[in-house]
């Protein structure tokens, strides 16, 4: 009899940086682990094969890409951006002021509007998983 033994990995990483230096994250991505990112200043690109990506408190661009993950965005309630939101076949969620239209035959969803002037971009999109833009906070529950 053989025995096959697999080790399992865990790895987190935490980037700090003084919330006044912006800086542009081009690269964050994930197979299949969660991405959260906080209180930077600066642009962000993320992109994850299955993880759930979780962004609050940007107010650069945000780029954002998932496969199957979902996708939750805290703003700030007066984000001054144009927002593309996506989904091919999962649910898409915001409490902003955009119209979200279905997508037929697969039951997507996608919204596209400008809050305020438009100043910067946020584009969310996902083939499979949720997508959700909100004014709330991590702490605050979000119903889907």
């Amino acid at each position: 009899m053989r025995i096959k033994i697999v080790h399992l990995a865990f790895i987190m990483m935490c980037v700090m940086m003084p919330r006044n230096v912006p800086y542009n994250y081009e690269d964050i991505s994930s197979l299949s682990g969660y991405v959260g990112i906080a209180s930077i200043a600066g642009q962000v690109r993320a992109q994850s094969l299955s993880g759930r990506i979780q962004i609050q408190d940007v107010r650069d661009a945000v780029n954002v890409n998932s496969i199957s993950g979902d996708v939750i965005v805290h703003a700030p309630a007066d984000l001054d951006a144009y927002v593309d939101l996506n989904t091919l076949s999962g649910s898409l969620w915001t409490d902003f002021p955009i119209r979200i239209f279905g997508r037929w035959p697969f039951g997507g969803q996608s919204a596209r509007g400008r809050l305020g002037g438009g100043a910067t971009s946020l584009k969310i999109s996902s083939i499979a998983g949720r997508v959700c833009l909100s004014a709330r906070t991590f702490l605050q529950s979000v119903s889907w």
